[in-house]
């Protein structure tokens, strides 16, 4: 996606979060890293919102993400 970015022309390309600056054992440390040697500037916009099209998938996902933050 990121080279059919560039090969497009497009000028924005969003890479959907970063740890925070002042958190280096951050568990999006790595991949902060690893898109940062992209170039570019980071723009912070306001929090996300999950908008809710089936509640089975919705569900599965809740399962998923109290998993992970165990």
């Amino acid at each position: 996606m990121i080279q059919y970015a560039g090969e497009t022309g497009r000028k924005v390309y969003d890479f959907l979060g970063v740890a925070p600056e002042d958190k280096k054992k951050h568990h999006l440390a790595g991949v902060t890293y690893f898109k940062s040697r992209f170039g570019g500037e980071v723009v912070k916009f306001p929090n996300g919102c999950i908008l809710v099209l089936s509640w089975k998938y919705y569900l599965l996902w809740i399962v998923r993400w109290v998993r992970f933050w165990r």
